[in-house]
């Protein structure tokens, strides 16, 4: 998800939520269903179907494996935000202006940081002090030289 920090934040950030949530559950009931076929399997060796059983149940568990990591990393982006990354939201507020103007945007629609944003706003922070110490070091390199 690209978030711009500079522009107005997203009204609708969260109409992909849905989406992203039944997609989850798709492919997690589809591994489960692979794993229940090759349980059966396991328990019924005998059985004249154990073959296309144990094949099925690792086609649909593995196969599902990489949608489930998929979409659940696209979930991760609308998870709130913990304690510590509200105390580092605070600490970034108070030394960034642009920062706390986005944050003061957020707010002011009613609506809630996510980690998405968190991430974007942290990535800003650490960019920013990245080139400070790259101008510090230039006048460092200047006096010396």
């Amino acid at each position: 998800m690209k978030i711009d920090i500079f522009a107005q934040p997203p009204t609708r950030i969260f109409r992909h939520q849905p989406r992203y949530a039944r997609l989850f559950v798709f492919f997690l009931a589809l591994a489960g269903l692979g794993l229940a076929l090759g349980v059966y399997a396991y328990l019924h060796p005998a059985s004249p179907w154990y073959g296309l059983l144990e094949k099925l149940s690792m086609i649909l568990f593995v196969g599902a494996s990489v949608p489930i990591f998929i979409t659940g990393e696209k979930l991760q982006a609308y998870k709130c935000l913990s304690e510590q990354e509200v105390r580092e939201l605070a600490g970034l507020r108070r030394r960034y202006e642009e920062i706390d103007r986005y944050c003061l945007r957020v707010e002011a629609m009613g609506r809630r940081l996510i980690h998405a944003e968190f991430n974007a706003l942290r990535d800003h922070g650490e960019e920013r002090e990245l080139q400070a110490a790259q101008a510090r070091d230039a006048q460092t390199d200047d006096k010396e030289g």
